[in-house]
């Protein structure tokens, strides 16, 4: 608990100092939105009465209706945030960075960050940016949604290159998705045009993948299928295409996808993204017939990919059922990845039998290592039991 404390007590200092930080970067950016706002009548609910509502009140507001887990209240709170001004901001981002409980501050600052976007988004980027890196992650995908909300997706994205949003890891990945999927559906030709202005290899899939989502629009589709058929990069190519594919194959059904798939796709590493993203439709609800299907595609270079995907993801939701089905497959060496995947994921609930699948594996070296991996968790679990299984090993 002491260590909780003084944890919560960090957290909440650096939070006030991105609060102090933010006020000392933000310029004088004139977005035509006054700092200040007109007499009104007030704001029913949750601690803000009919006097108009400062940002303490609001503040608290928000932290009570949040303790309570009153939707209502919450929402006429977050109603005083739109009526408070740029000086208001900094008091009531103060005040929510005192918040004790963390999901509670983070659920508070979120509107107060969505405020401050619309009204000097310098200013909320410096603030986020300013936060704990953790926390910069939770609130990236809220501030550039506020941001394209009231400024425009090329605003928006001009933002994102100026303060060299690409370079922040995670925080910058995911600044992304709200920009290139809300711009797919507003104007997919500018959406399309600005892919080139984003460069690193994360940045770059979670921009491909963002833009896809507008393909619900056969229009659409087809020029994000030319667009993606452009791709210099196969992986790039891969991804996209296979995205457009899934989503085409979930809206349409599969049949006129998977023509198109037949007829048109050459590359081995595109195809088996492709083929990969038609098996995830069904393999939730019936995946033996996924995986059979997915099989029955599978080549010499993509039979291991192949198993190692179904494996990975059905194991995870009916480990039994998998490994029943996997066992009754051709177990030679392009199965290695597959059997090691299977391993790692029952090692928590059944080291014994994981540590017999590791067994399994042709390789020595992968062999090996995925032994190490589960017995190393099945010595803390049982050491008899796996004293007893590296003791029948040594004896063979």
């Amino acid at each position: 608990m002491r260590l909780r404390w003084w944890c919560g007590l960090i957290a909440v200092g650096c939070l006030v100092g991105a609060v102090a930080g933010y006020r000392l970067g933000r310029g004088s950016v004139d977005l035509g939105v006054s700092g200040t706002r007109p007499p009104r009548e007030g704001v029913a609910g949750a601690g803000i009465g009919a006097a108009e509502p400062g940002p303490a009140a609001v503040v608290d507001a928000l932290r009570e209706a949040l303790a309570e887990r009153d939707r209502e209240s919450f929402a006429a709170a977050v109603e005083g945030v739109a009526e408070l001004g740029l000086e208001e901001l900094d008091e009531a981002l103060a005040g929510a960075a005192q918040i004790a409980g963390r999901e509670e501050r983070r659920e508070a600052l979120r509107p107060l960050i969505g405020r401050l976007a619309e009204l000097d988004p310098d200013a909320a980027i410096a603030f986020v940016l300013g936060l704990p890196e953790r926390e910069q992650f939770e609130f990236a995908r809220a501030l550039f949604g506020a941001i394209v909300d009231h400024h425009g997706c090329e605003r928006a994205l001009n933002q994102y290159l100026r303060h060299g949003l690409g370079a922040e890891g995670q925080l910058g990945i995911s600044c992304l998705f709200p920009l290139f999927s809300r711009w797919g559906h507003e104007d997919i030709d500018a959406a399309i045009a600005a892919t080139g202005r984003i460069e690193g290899g994360g940045n770059r899939r979670q921009m491909i993948v963002s833009i896809c989502e507008s393909s619900t629009d056969p229009a659409k589709r087809s020029k994000l299928i030319g667009w993606a058929q452009g791709l210099g990069d196969e992986g790039e190519r891969a991804l996209a295409l296979g995205n457009l594919v899934e989503i085409w194959a979930r809206r349409e059904g599969s049949d006129a996808a998977l023509e198109w798939v037949d007829a048109v796709v050459e590359s081995p590493v595109v195809m088996r993204e492709i083929e990969q993203g038609l098996a995830s439709i069904t393999l939730e609800d019936d995946p033996t017939a996924a995986a059979e299907w997915l099989m029955g595609r599978a080549g010499e270079g993509s039979r291991a990919e192949h198993l190692r995907f179904i494996v990975s993801r059905w194991a995870q939701r009916a480990p039994n059922a998998a490994g029943e089905w996997l066992g009754r497959q051709p177990l030679d060496a392009s199965a290695d990845a597959a059997v090691a995947q299977f391993a790692e994921i029952i090692t928590r609930d059944d080291p014994e039998s994981a540590f017999a699948w590791a067994s399994r594996i042709h390789d020595a070296g992968r062999r090996s290592q995925t032994g190490e991996r589960v017995m190393r968790h099945w010595r803390i679990v049982d050491p008899e039991a796996a004293g007893a299984a590296i003791g029948g090993i040594e004896g063979d």
